[in-house]
């Protein structure tokens, strides 16, 4: 496992949340799906097969999903071939994922509703010590509520949602620059509202494009890795230095033409307000923190925006 899923794991950990809240839910509707470059099958597990076209790739085996649908792979075979398998197994992270040698961009995808929650009868539903936006919620509204306005603010990180006992109900969202791994974990209390407060984080937090490899105007600073000679690990190793940094917004790599040369940038300023451009390298990935996978953003963010970061 990477370090940010490490990270993020141990914040669950400390907050008494379960290892199968990792992945929730099992229908098509309304799930996203986190997705690894690692692997690239389930043995083990059933699947319908479905042949793709050959300008498709993996976030095109989401255009059809089945009912039910839990998780998919996609692979590019050596001969151009290529396939989307779908599981309707629950859970898929029981089983074993392999990897079976196809082309760059085959993967497994698991559906998650990509948040990480505490007990909602009796758990942690606050945590003290750190800085919070409050909005306030309708009557009927629930935490699953809060998860949409987490993921369209910049640099949200989890939220907590309680309902008092007068029947007052709000959302507080957390965010990256104001908080630390630390203090998320170890400062988990339970107030005790109504049944149903909680505290959930999102336990992948970037969003990915391909479109663009990089934002002119936001401030950067880069680094050579030019050890990793895989894409996806190469994209992972920012992802990982990027969580390690408190005054990061988000990241840019890059593969050069010719040279094969390879880089890592972090912003660290908000990199909406900047230029999205693609430079025409071989290989580049521009990834924001606190959005959501497959949406398109308001603005500055690409239409074929998808989320690619690997557990």
């Amino acid at each position: 496992m990477i370090r940010a899923i490490i990270l993020f794991a141990c914040v669950a950990a400390a907050l008494g949340f379960g290892h199968e809240a990792v992945v929730s839910g099992g229908t098509a509707d309304g799930s996203h799906f986190v997705c690894s470059g690692s692997y690239n099958f389930v043995t083990g597990v059933s699947y319908s097969q479905t042949v793709m076209d050959d300008d498709d790739q993996a976030e095109n085996c989401a255009d059809n999903l089945p009912q039910g649908c839990t998780g998919f792979f996609f692979q590019e075979h050596g001969n151009g071939h290529k396939i989307c398998g779908y599981y309707t197994s629950d859970p898929l992270y029981n089983t074993q994922m392999v990897i079976h040698g196809h082309e760059l961009g085959s993967t497994v995808c698991v559906a998650t509703d990509m948040f990480v929650c505490s007990n909602p009868i009796g758990g942690v539903n606050f945590i003290t010590g750190t800085p919070y936006t409050q909005t306030d919620m309708p009557g009927d509204s629930t935490a699953d509520d809060c998860k949409p306005r987490c993921r369209w603010e910049d640099g949200c990180v989890g939220f907590f949602f309680q309902e008092h006992g007068n029947g007052h109900k709000i959302c507080g969202f957390y965010h990256w620059h104001d908080s630390t791994i630390e203090s998320l974990s170890d400062q988990g209390v339970s107030h005790g509202h109504q049944d149903g407060s909680q505290v959930c984080f999102d336990s992948y937090p970037f969003g990915c494009t391909d479109k663009y490899n990089f934002v002119s105007g936001p401030a950067y600073r880069q680094i050579d890795i030019n050890e990793f000679q895989n894409d996806i690990s190469m994209v992972e190793h920012c992802g990982e230095l990027c969580l390690e940094d408190h005054d990061c917004y988000g990241f840019f790599v890059q593969r050069h033409q010719g040279n094969d040369h390879r880089i890592c940038a972090m912003y660290q300023e908000e990199m909406l307000g900047g230029d999205f451009v693609s430079h025409g390298h071989a290989f580049g990935r521009v990834c924001m923190l606190g959005l959501d996978p497959w949406m398109t953003h308001p603005d500055s963010w690409a239409d074929d925006y998808y989320y690619y970061y690997g557990w």
